[in-house]
């Protein structure tokens, strides 16, 4: 039950990558966030406060709206 359902790839092929495209300003904020979250300890801890997770997140949900509003005038 456990073979492998897809077929291996040929040899010397290359396997799919994820794209290496800009980001756009929310995702890449969101990013840095959560990137930030990832290797803070005091983040992991619901039961503690980090400034910079708190002052991250903020800026996250502000360049967020931004882009909602620039969107909603159709720019």
């Amino acid at each position: 039950m456990d073979e492998r359902r897809d077929p291996e790839p040929p040899t010397g092929s290359r396997q799919a990558s994820a794209g290496r495209g800009k980001l756009s300003p929310p995702t890449a904020a969101w990013n840095v966030y959560v990137q930030h979250c990832r290797s803070c300890k005091p983040c992991k801890d619901i039961d503690q406060a980090c400034p910079d997770g708190a002052r991250l997140y903020e800026l996250w949900q502000g360049i967020a709206a931004r882009a909602l509003r620039s969107i909603a005038r159709g720019a």
